[in-house]
């Protein structure tokens, strides 16, 4: 089963969104434990819409949040049927080398450049300024979309550069099929512009977590690999 789906699979959590809970990680790193070889979990905890000043007025909330975040996520790990998985918690912030900067910037030349990816990028901020909470009061509207451009920019080129240096062929996330991030592959995918973005070719897989009756199921959302992927 490791064979077919790839050895490598990330998930990266949301530092403040509920559909990450313990049930979800859980159900999440079994699954995982039986087509996988390793699950990364990454922290998102150093994005734009996360744990600077945005969504809340007490900057030093945002520390609190992410110390709490590590051990809810451990202890998710210790309750997990992981079998011989190898489970890797990780953050955002040590991913933030060199190399990712350069990505970043060669992701945005390639959003301006496409129309359809101009207009992904201006639905997803809409998408997040709607879900915004009342805290962002302080900001004007100008700000806020700014802040949410760039963090749906940031987060596209930090899923890229993942995939490509960890060698991560599937993400599992609740409820979301990552438009901006399909629109890109199909793009990279057919004009073969992975040298140009600094990225190795690699196969993609994105699946969406479910939960219905009380149980957790598994969907593949899109794939840029051959082949069915039912399970």
């Amino acid at each position: 089963m490791i064979g077919r789906f790839g050895k490598n699979a990330m998930t990266v959590v949301s530092m403040d969104s509920q559909a990450f809970d313990r049930d979800y990680l859980i159900s999440t790193i079994a699954m995982c434990a039986k087509i996988h070889a390793r699950l990364h979990i990454v922290l998102a905890d150093d994005l734009y819409c996360y744990n600077r000043p945005v969504f809340d007025d007490d900057p030093n909330e945002i520390y609190k949040l992410v110390r709490d975040r590590f051990r809810y996520v451990e202890n998710a790990i210790q309750r997990s049927e992981k079998g011989k998985l190898e489970v890797l918690v990780q953050s955002w912030r040590q991913f933030c080398t060199p190399e990712f900067i350069d990505i970043l910037r060669r992701v945005y030349m390639l959003i301006v450049s496409e129309h359809t990816l101009v207009a992904a990028v201006r639905e997803r901020t809409d998408h997040f300024i709607k879900r915004s909470r009342p805290g962002i009061s302080h900001l004007t509207k100008d700000d806020l979309i700014a802040r949410s451009r760039a963090y749906v920019v940031e987060e596209t080129a930090m899923s890229l550069h993942l995939a490509s240096s960890q060698n991560i062929t599937d993400e599992y996330y609740p409820g979301d099929h990552a438009p901006i991030l399909h629109l890109i592959y199909n793009i990279i995918d057919k004009d073969q512009l992975y040298e140009k973005l600094s990225l190795k070719s690699h196969e993609k897989r994105f699946w969406n977590i479910e939960q219905s009756n009380g149980r957790f199921r598994r969907t593949i959302e899109w794939s840029n690999g051959p082949g069915r992927m039912d399970i």
